[in-house]
C-alpha cells in the first residue's frame, strides 16, 4: 500500500544584520523510509518576505534536477496558479519534460488561458465544457450573459447544493437545520451535470461524478484549454464503499481504540 502525504514543512534561519536578512535553509531532518510515496503539495509561511516562494522555486529546480517520470500534486486556486508560473519561469518546457497530474477547476483554466500547460491529466469535478446538456447549456448561456465569464465548477456545484437544500427546506417546510436534514439524507436530487445524485446515509456523502482528461488546445471555441478525451466517472464508483465507511465509524481501523492511529491498513475489508 502507498500513503500519500502532503509535507508543507520548510525549517529556515534568519541571520538578521543590521542593514540585511540572510536566508539559509537547513534540510528538515526527518525519516520517511516508511512511506512508499511521498507528495509535497505546497510551501506556506507565516513570516514577512517571499519565504513560500523561494521555497516552492527551490522545490521546482530539485524536481528537475532528479529527472522524475512525472508530477502528481493535488494542489488548486492559486496554489496552482503560483506553481504553474514559477515552473514555467524556471524552464518554459517544464511540464512538457515532467507532465503533471493534478485537481483542477475551470478557475485555473481561466485565470492563466492559452499559458496554461497542454498535456496536463486532470481530474475536474463539474467542468462543464466535457459535461453538456439542455440544462447545463442553458445555465452557462444565464451565467456568461450575468457576470460575462464562464461557470466555474464551483458555479455548476453551489447551484446544485442551493437547489438541494431549497427543495428540501419546502418538503419540511422549514428553515430548521433538523428538520431539513432528514430531507435531504437518503433523498435523490437533480443535478446540472446531467444526473441524478443521492445522499448516502451513514457519512452524508453525494454520489457525484468526476471528469479526468488531458488539457488541449480547444481549437478557438474557448479562451482557454479544454479536456480531450475526457471521461465522466460515475459517482457510485468513486464513493469509498459501505463495508469500509462502517468499519472507519465503528473504530475497526484503530490500534487500542485509540482514534488518532485510524489507517486504511487496519480495516479488515482494507487488508481482504
Amino acid at each position: 500500500m502507498h500513503r500519500y502525504i502532503g509535507i508543507t514543512l520548510l525549517s529556515l534561519a534568519m541571520l538578521c544584520g543590521c542593514s540585511r536578512t540572510v536566508l539559509v535553509p537547513v534540510p528538515p531532518r526527518m525519516d520517511l523510509r516508511g512511506y512508499g510515496t511521498l507528495g509535497i503539495v505546497e510551501f506556506a509561511s507565516n513570516s514577512s518576505g517571499a519565504i513560500n516562494t523561494r521555497a516552492t522555486r527551490q522545490f521546482q529546480e530539485q524536481i528537475q534536477a532528479a529527472q522524475p517520470d512525472l508530477i502528481y500534486a493535488n494542489i488548486f486556486a492559486a496554489d496552482q496558479i503560483n506553481f504553474v508560473k514559477q515552473a514555467q519561469q524556471v524552464d518554459a518546457d517544464f511540464f512538457k519534460k515532467y507532465p503533471m497530474t493534478t485537481l483542477a477547476s475551470v478557475d485555473e483554466l481561466t485565470s492563466l488561458g492559452s499559458s496554461y500547460p497542454l498535456n496536463m491529466h486532470l481530474y475536474m469535478r463539474a467542468p462543464f465544457f466535457a459535461i453538456g446538456n439542455s440544462r447545463l447549456d442553458d445555465f452557462v448561456n444565464r451565467y456568461r450573459s450575468r457576470y460575462n465569464e464562464y461557470p466555474s465548477d464551483w458555479a455548476v456545484m453551489d447551484y446544485d447544493a442551493v437547489q438541494m437544500w431549497a427543495k428540501a427546506a419546502n418538503a419540511a417546510g422549514s428553515f430548521d437545520a433538523a428538520k431539513v436534514l432528514p430531507q435531504i439524507v437518503g433523498k435523490s436530487f437533480q443535478s446540472l451535470r446531467g444526473y441524478t445524485f443521492t445522499i448516502r446515509r451513514g457519512d452524508q456523502q453525494a454520489n457525484v461524478g468526476e471528469t479526468i482528461g488531458t488539457t488541449g488546445d480547444s481549437a478557438g471555441k474557448f479562451p482557454f484549454p479544454v479536456l480531450k478525451d475526457s471521461t465522466n466517472l460515475k459517482g457510485d464508483d468513486l464513493l469509498m464503499p459501505t463495508s469500509l465507511m462502517n468499519e472507519l465509524r465503528d473504530g475497526k481501523c484503530q490500534t487500542n481504540n485509540d482514534v488518532k492511529t485510524t489507517d486504511f491498513a487496519l480495516c479488515p475489508s482494507w487488508k481482504a
